[in-house]
C-alpha cells in the first residue's frame, strides 16, 4: 500500500515534509506523523518503482498508470475472468449501465452510520458539520447508511467515530452483512467475528425497532436480536469486544472464543440461528497494493498473496507458495460454508472474501453447491443486490450531486457453476470500483 500511495496515490505521510495520505487495507486517511522504516524503505526505492512503472506503461503502450491498468485487469481478469477462462461454456454477459463501465474510481473514506446510535443518514450529516456534509456522498447500493468522503478525509479523531456512531468500515465490507438481510429479532452467527465491524453491523440490523443496543437509549419495542460472534485468536475477540462497547452493541453481541469449525451446529444453543455471516480467512488479493490498479499484478505478474486471519489452522505452518496457499485456503473456504449450511433453522448464510481469486470465489461456491448435503438441505443461490442495476440508475448521470458513481460487478461464469447462476454473485473491483476487491455469494432455503 506504501508503494501504491507513493506512485498512484496521495504520496506518504509525515518524513522529508511529505504531505498526503496512508494507505491502509481497506482506507486512506491523512496523518502528519514520522516516518517509519517501511515508508523510508519506499522513498528509498522510490526511482526504482517509478522506473519499472514506466518499463511497465512502455512496453503495454499504455499513455498512463490508469491506462496501464485497465489493459492489465482486461489482460488477466481485473474486470472479468481470463479471456481463455470457460470460454466455450460461458453465457452472454448481461449489458451493464453506462455508468458500471470500466472506469477509476476514488478509494473513498467509507463511513457507515451505526444506527443503534444514529437514527439516519440526515441525522449524521447534520452532526459531521456542514463542511463535511457538503463533501459527503451516499452511496448508491447502500443510501440508507453508508457516506462517502473523498479520499485523504481524516476522521479518527471526529467525535462520532470515537463515541462509535460513525463506523471507518471499508466500502465493500459493509456488502455482506447487507447481503445477509437478517431481521429485527433474530439470531445470527458471526463465524469469523474478529475484529468485529461486520458483527456491529449485524448488531444494528437485527436491533428490535425502538429497542436500545445497551450502549444507551431506546426501550420498549420487540425482543432485540442476537449475534453470536466467535473468533479462536483471544485478542482479536477481545478488540471485537472493545467495538462492540463502543458501538452500542455490548446488549446484542454475545462473543465468544471458539474455531467455528469445531462448534457443532445441533447445539441448542445454536436452535434459533436463522443466518450465519462467513467471511471466513483468505489471501487477500483484493487488498493487496500490487493489485489495487491491475488486478494481477501492476509491479509483478504474480503479487504474493497477503496473509489472512488465523482461522480453522489454516494459517499455521508458515508461509506456502501463493497457489498451493490459495488452493489450501479454498479447501479450508468450502469447508467451512459447508459447516455454515448446516445450522438446522438457518435460512440464509453470506459467503464473503476479500479476494479476487476465482478459486477462492466461484470455485468454492461451485463445490458447495455440488456437495450432495447441501442439495438436500434445499440451499439455492439468491441475488445478495437485485436492485444493483437500479442502484446504477439511481448513481447515474440524472442523479443528485449527492449519489456516488454505482460500484459492484457480477460474478464470473466457471466451471462448476450452472450457467448463469454467476449473475448471483456480486464482485467489487479495487481499480474501478472505488474499493476493496470483494467477493459476496447469498445461500437461501425456504423456512422449515
Amino acid at each position: 500500500m506504501l508503494a501504491y500511495e507513493a506512485l498512484l496515490g496521495q504520496g506518504l505521510p509525515g518524513g522529508n515534509g511529505d504531505d498526503g495520505g496512508k494507505a491502509s487495507a481497506g482506507n486512506k486517511h491523512q496523518s502528519r506523523h514520522r516516518a517509519g522504516p517501511a515508508e523510508d524503505a519506499v522513498r528509498k526505492a522510490l526511482p526504482g518503482l517509478r522506473k519499472a512503472l514506466a518499463d511497465l506503461q512502455r512496453e503495454a503502450g499504455a499513455s498512463s498508470a490508469l491506462d496501464l491498468a485497465t489493459r492489465l485487469a482486461a489482460a488477466s481478469g481485473g474486470g472479468g475472468p481470463p479471456a481463455a477462462a470457460g470460454a466455450a461454456t460461458a453465457p452472454a454477459a448481461a449489458p451493464q449501465h453506462p455508468q458500471q463501465q470500466p472506469q477509476q474510481q476514488p478509494h473513498w473514506r467509507c463511513v457507515r452510520v451505526n444506527t443503534l446510535k444514529l437514527p439516519t443518514v440526515e441525522r449524521a450529516l447534520a452532526e459531521l458539520g456542514p463542511d463535511l456534509a457538503r463533501a459527503a456522498l451516499r452511496d448508491p447500493l447502500l443510501p440508507d447508511e453508508l457516506l462517502l468522503l473523498p479520499p485523504g478525509t481524516d476522521l479518527h479523531a471526529h467525535a462520532l467515530v470515537r463515541s462509535g456512531a460513525l463506523a471507518l468500515q471499508g466500502r465493500a465490507s459493509c456488502l455482506p452483512a447487507r447481503a445477509l438481510a437478517p431481521e429485527a429479532g433474530w439470531t445470527v452467527l458471526d463465524a469469523c467475528a474478529a475484529p468485529g465491524n461486520k458483527t456491529t453491523h449485524l448488531a444494528a440490523l437485527v436491533a428490535a425497532a425502538g429497542g436500545g443496543g445497551g450502549g444507551g437509549g431506546g426501550g420498549g419495542g420487540r425482543r432485540a436480536g442476537r449475534v453470536l460472534a466467535f473468533d479462536r485468536d483471544a485478542q482479536r475477540l477481545e478488540l471485537l469486544r472493545r467495538n462492540a462497547e463502543r458501538a452500542g452493541a455490548a446488549g446484542i453481541v454475545r462473543a465468544e472464543r471458539a474455531d467455528f469449525l469445531a462448534l457443532d451446529p445441533r447445539d441448542p444453543r445454536f436452535a434459533r440461528v436463522r443466518a450465519v455471516l462467513l467471511d471466513p480467512s483468505c489471501s487477500g488479493s483484493g487488498t493487496a497494493a500490487a493489485r489495487q490498479l491491475a488486478g494481477g499484478g501492476l509491479l509483478s505478474r504474480r503479487a504474493p498473496a497477503t496473509r489472512g486471519r488465523e482461522q480453522g489452522g489454516e494459517e499455521e505452518g508458515g508461509e506456502a507458495p501463493p497457489d498451493e496457499r490459495v488452493e489450501r485456503l479454498a479447501r479450508f473456504q468450502a469447508a467451512a460454508l459447508r459447516h455454515a449450511l448446516r445450522f438446522p433453522a438457518c435460512e440464509r448464510v453470506s459467503y464473503s472474501t476479500c479476494s479476487v481469486d476465482a478459486r477462492e470465489n466461484e470455485a468454492v461456491v461451485a463445490d458447495v453447491l455440488a456437495d450432495a448435503e447441501v442439495v438436500a438441505g434445499g440451499w439455492r443461490l439468491a441475488d445478495p443486490f437485485p436492485r444493483l442495476g437500479e442502484a446504477a440508475a439511481a448513481a447515474g448521470p440524472c442523479a443528485g450531486s449527492n449519489v456516488a458513481p454505482a460500484y459492484g460487478r457480477r460474478g464470473w461464469p466457471h466451471p462448476g457453476l450452472p450457467p448463469g447462476q454467476e449473475r448471483l454473485l456480486v464482485r467489487t473491483d479495487a481499480a474501478l470500483d472505488g474499493t476493496d476487491g470483494f467477493f459476496v455469494a447469498l445461500f437461501v432455503r425456504d423456512p422449515r
